[in-house]
């Protein structure tokens, strides 16, 4: 559940990022890959996740952070990777910082990741 959300997307798809947050269902997902491109200040979280809480497949999902300020991670990786199959993110909720940015923190089995960006995409 997003709580707080309010100018955290992209101004040309307002309505598509937010079905498209919403449409995730965070909890159990799998964590695959974080691509970190230091000189276009982005950062994209590959996963599998839930359509929604009755669905009985994972889906592939990207996130991607654009406009990255900050970026902090506090991972148990063998933690995280034990909880692999069973899905190590525990849950996904978006802050606001100001006009311009906001704070992605998705939280794992065992860690947590903030991302701090001017944009997020959700496909």
């Amino acid at each position: 559940m997003l709580s707080g959300v309010r100018k955290l997307f992209a101004a040309d798809e307002p309505m598509n990022w937010m079905n498209n947050m919403e449409n995730v269902y965070w909890h159990d997902a799998i964590i695959k890959r974080l691509e970190l491109a230091f000189g276009e200040q982005s950062l994209t979280i590959l996963l599998s996740a839930y359509r929604s809480k009755e669905s009985e497949s994972r889906t592939d999902v990207s996130v991607f952070c654009t406009g990255v300020q900050m970026a902090n991670m506090l991972l148990d990786l063998p933690s995280i990777a034990d909880n692999a199959i069973s899905g190590n993110v525990v849950d996904c909720r978006v802050a606001p910082r100001s006009d311009d940015e906001q704070t992605v923190y998705l939280y794992l089995a065992d860690g947590v990741i903030g991302i701090t960006s001017s944009e997020i995409r959700v496909s």
